[in-house]
């Protein structure tokens, strides 16, 4: 077994116990998971193999990882949203040209649905969060956050719970991808599609915020075939 697929069977061993100590009521709803220390030790792992599986299940709403104080569990449906973090973990580059593929057809309708719905805070918080990408535009790591944050709120904007579940389950098999094409130095395009869709949703201009997201998932794909390909590394 090479390191990578001894990486994932980490990882897949962390996921399962961690689902069946949640399963198991041994922690309710509200109520904090042991610490990373505690887990690692539990499990016989390492603290990265946990730190890394907590996460994902943060993206995937499973817990809440406070600052401080630890991971709170929240209350989904664990079945509906944990089966697609094990996918996550072994993706292959044709999966992930499918999931980009589906991006591809929910983001740009969902910018445009935005378009139409966004309340007026909705539209301030796409306004905070283009500023936020401005100051972490040369931060790889912060810039990944504020670009997943972005996307977010314009799913947030359509109001359409349906919608907003399907996109974070898509972003969140794709976490690690984004964290890496983050690195590719080419912030500014990024934050000028950004620019141009806020622009679109706060005029009102469905069909434009359709076109222009359109574009922007297009141009991820390419990014991504061409990080695969080598012909553009991060730094």
């Amino acid at each position: 077994m090479d390191s990578e697929q001894e990486k994932q069977s980490v990882s897949r061993q962390v996921f399962t116990k961690i689902e069946q100590l949640l399963k198991s009521g041994a922690v309710q709803p509200g109520e904090l998971l042991p610490s990373e220390r505690e887990l690692a030790a539990q499990f016989g792992v390492g603290r990265p193999a946990v730190r890394e599986t907590l996460k994902a299940l943060e993206m995937m709403g499973v817990i809440e990882i406070i600052h401080g104080k630890g991971a709170r569990v929240l209350t989904p449906d664990l079945d509906a949203i944990m089966k697609p973090l094990i996918a996550s973990i072994m993706l292959t580059q044709s999966n992930v040209l499918n999931l980009i593929e589906v991006r591809e057809v929910v983001e740009p309708q969902c910018a445009a649905i935005a378009a139409t719905r966004a309340t007026a805070e909705q539209l301030q918080k796409l306004h905070e969060s283009l500023r936020q990408m401005e100051r972490a535009a040369e931060i790889p790591g912060e810039f990944a956050a504020a670009d997943y944050h972005f996307h977010n709120l314009v799913a947030q904007a359509t109001n359409n719970p349906l919608l907003i579940r399907i996109y974070e389950t898509i972003t969140a098999l794709l976490w690690d991808l984004q964290q890496k094409t983050a690195a590719i130095p080419d912030h500014q395009k990024t934050l000028r599609y950004h620019e141009s869709i806020y622009q679109c949703i706060y005029r009102r201009d469905a069909p434009e915020a359709l076109s222009v997201m359109k574009q922007h998932i297009h141009d991820t794909r390419t990014r991504f075939m061409n990080y695969q390909t080598g012909q553009a590394q991060p730094q």
